[in-house]
């Protein structure tokens, strides 16, 4: 989805992401998120005695969205039955490691 602001012809694209849901109401609300709305749509569960940000990161997004990250060595880590969003919250909270989307 698209949202534009301007005068026709001359509108540009302000926001570009995913309806996540529709209240049928008065007046009617369309909630939209950009593209982290796809780290919440599938669960992961793995486990590592060693392992890095990149390939973490891997694992759990590639083909989903691009990304880029720092090198950093998170040791053993275990995930079990979340989303790819939980575990970018984990490692904010552990790590202190932000994450955003950009564009």
């Amino acid at each position: 989805m698209e949202i534009k602001l301007g005068y026709y012809p001359n509108l540009k694209v302000c926001f570009t992401g995913f309806v996540s849901s529709v209240k049928i109401a008065t007046p009617i609300e369309i909630e939209i998120e950009d593209e982290m709305f796809l780290l919440k749509q599938s669960t992961f569960t793995k486990s590592y005695k060693k392992v890095d940000l990149k390939t973490l990161l891997n694992d759990m997004i590639a083909g989903k969205i691009q990304f880029d990250s720092v090198d950093a060595d998170l040791g053993a880590f275990r995930i079990t039955n979340v989303t790819p969003l939980q575990v970018l919250d984990e490692l904010k909270k552990t790590y202190f490691l932000d994450c955003f989307v950009q564009n």
